[in-house]
């Protein structure tokens, strides 16, 4: 998977996590189904690492520029 997509896949989970937890009607007619064989325990498990390697990320990028603006980030 290209860095591109990895990015795009990224910011498309932040955004519907968003949708979620705001309560939309979106998110409330969103359904998802497994691909390729998987089992919906599988298919969570890779939302779920893939949410958290974004979350991660994230995390990293906002810390690096809060550091460079003078702040302290542990």
């Amino acid at each position: 998977m290209s860095k591109k997509w990895k990015t795009a896949v990224g910011i498309a989970l932040i955004w519907m996590t968003g949708l979620v937890f705001s309560g939309s009607s979106f998110a409330q007619d969103l359904i998802i189904y497994p691909k390729e064989g998987q089992s919906q325990e599988q298919q969570q498990a890779q939302q779920q690492a893939a949410y958290e390697q974004n979350m991660s990320n994230f995390n990293r990028a906002y810390g690096a520029c809060l550091e460079s603006k003078g702040y302290t980030v542990k």
